[in-house]
């Protein structure tokens, strides 16, 4: 009659009785967090399953009133063909300076589009150069002549897009 020793017993055990001595406590707390996963899963699943995937739309089709979704596409090959972009923008004191007083100008205006207040100001070698689409002619003139008032000596070059709203 051989007797099993009192430590293969407990290798045996779940680990929660284990590390717990009698087990109950730590069991009661691993069964309650396990059920709170499998209850916040079971929500994810049938949230999931609920999606109505038929009215997804595809950024290759027309949006409502047959309007095209906006292509960049030209605006990107001319960006590439060597014009000048933000990241051309001088680190010199006084084109940073200058572009800064540019832009604190254009966002204190307010009879300006959020489009006309992102367009872009790059200062660089004395060169101020003005790019990106504004709703009107007005709001064009508006930024021009708010560069050319900081401009001093520089030179500016004005790229602006008029693009009306549609």
């Amino acid at each position: 009659m051989s007797r099993e020793p009192t430590l293969i017993r407990l290798r045996l055990a779940p680990p929660s009785r284990v590390l717990c001595g009698t087990g109950l406590a730590r069991s009661t707390a691993t069964n309650g967090v396990q059920m709170k996963m499998y209850a916040t899963l079971l929500i994810l699943a049938a949230a999931v399953g609920a999606c109505d995937k038929s009215n997804a739309t595809s950024t290759t089709e027309t949006t409502a009133a047959g309007i095209n979704p906006p292509d960049n596409t030209k605006t990107n090959a001319r960006d590439n063909a060597g014009a000048v972009t933000p990241m051309d923008q001088g680190n010199d004191r006084a084109s940073m300076d200058t572009t800064q007083a540019i832009r604190k100008a254009v966002m204190a205006d307010d009879s300006l589009s959020g489009n006309a207040k992102n367009v872009k100001i790059i200062t660089n070698n004395g060169v101020i150069t003005l790019r990106g689409p504004v709703a009107t002619d007005a709001e064009k003139k508006s930024i021009e002549a708010k560069a050319l008032a900081s401009a001093g000596s520089n030179r500016v070059n004005d790229q602006i897009d008029i693009q009306p709203s549609q």
